[in-house]
């Protein structure tokens, strides 16, 4: 009777499998439809609505051949280093200064430091260009000081600072919010790991 009724729940049809299964389905058609016209396209000779459109890998061969390919190349790379360097810079030391230290109002700037997660982004990039840009606040009150403009927003450097800015909530979630939950002892008792002994050496809090 038990193999029986484990045999019958075993061959039982699992509604929730399926609708995830078929969610996951209906996704990745979604995703991938837009993309099959554009792989298509890259080898082709002509655009895709020509009937004398023939296949060919010229365009790569094109493509690699240009000299400022490899600039953007170089470019991309610099940008994600410069960028993922700021976010985890940024993005470590606040969730450490929330998580590990006794900073005053921690918890209202942990908030804070998400808010990007739920503001749009081209309310925070007009934000930064009223603040940072060329005529930003910001900018002209620091040009009044040194007489001349301290960053270019527009360059490559300062769009990666802004990207990584931008970025910096996805290492507070990870190096703090998730060991908060996994470890819940780190909140709840603070002394038990890492400043204690050095408090008890006669350091202080920051050291």
């Amino acid at each position: 009777m038990a193999a029986s009724a484990s045999n019958a729940s075993g061959s039982a049809f699992d509604r929730n499998a399926a609708i995830q299964w078929m969610v996951a389905g209906v996704t990745l058609i979604l995703v991938t439809m837009p993309l099959i016209p554009i792989f298509y396209q890259a080898f082709l000779d002509k655009p895709l609505y020509y009937p004398d459109a023939a296949l060919t890998v010229e365009n790569f061969t094109t493509l690699f051949a240009e000299a400022e390919f490899r600039t953007v190349i170089l470019n991309t790379i610099y940008f994600a280093t410069m960028m993922t360097l700021v976010a985890q810079s940024i993005g470590i030391g606040c969730a450490i200064l929330i998580g590990r230290t006794d900073l005053p109002g921690r918890r209202v700037f942990g908030e804070i430091l998400l808010w990007p997660l739920f503001i749009s982004h081209l309310v925070l990039a007009f934000g930064w260009f009223l603040m940072f840009g060329p005529a930003g606040y910001i900018t002209l009150a620091v040009q009044g000081v040194i007489g001349t403009q301290p960053w270019n927003l527009y360059s490559l450097t300062g769009m990666a600072w802004w990207r990584g800015w931008r970025r910096r909530r996805w290492p507070i979630c990870i190096a703090s919010r998730r060991p908060v939950r996994l470890m819940p002892r780190w909140r709840t008792r603070p002394a038990a790991r890492g400043p204690a002994p050095g408090r008890c050496c006669g350091g202080s809090p920051c050291r």
